[in-house]
């Protein structure tokens, strides 16, 4: 029952918000949407390395369902952004192939993941009251990973979006949380 707490709250919270994102990213443009979620993901992972139990599985359901709001509005900008940008002749191979090299990438990260914590199943270190295993690790892995796409984002043009303070000055008066 607990994990499938943990999947309802993923499921609702991107329904609550994509219309949201979507009609932001109509306004402002992709690129700051982009911006701001690609630097609220590292969160989740945060979340992943501090949690433990006994609020665990309350703890990950709230912060799935945030999460998931994130990442509409990720998918939203993203898929808008690399529709805008692609050119008209191939825009179907285009986006296909930006697409599949996400894809290649994540299937990629998830093998080397699982190598590594094969092969360090049996190492664990003692940090204050904190046991920490190689499942810390691979998340603090993801984490600068995940922090390291923030110059990236910042990087992508849009020459008509909005400025990304801008964005969050108009999100910070009107969301609902």
């Amino acid at each position: 029952w607990q994990a499938n707490l943990m999947w309802c709250g993923i499921g609702l919270g991107s329904y609550f918000v994509a219309r949201f994102w979507g009609r932001l990213a109509d306004r402002h443009g992709h690129r700051p949407i982009l911006l701001i979620c690609v630097a609220l993901k590292p969160v989740i992972v945060i979340v992943f390395l501090l949690v433990s139990q006994p609020w665990g599985p309350f703890i990950l359901s709230v912060a799935f369902f945030l999460d998931s709001m994130v990442n509409a509005g990720y998918f939203i900008a993203s898929n808008g952004y690399t529709l805008k940008m692609a050119p008209r002749e191939n825009r179907a191979m285009f986006v296909d192939a930006t697409l599949a090299l996400s894809d290649i990438a994540g299937g990629l990260a998830a093998i080397a993941g699982g190598a590594l914590l094969r092969h360090t199943e049996h190492v664990s270190w003692q940090l204050g009251t904190h046991t920490w295993i190689n499942y810390h690790f691979v998340f603090a892995l993801s984490l600068v990973a995940r922090l390291g796409c923030i110059p990236m984002a910042a990087a992508i043009r849009e020459p008509t979006s909005s400025d990304t303070a801008i964005v969050l000055a108009h999100v910070r008066g009107i969301w609902p949380l």
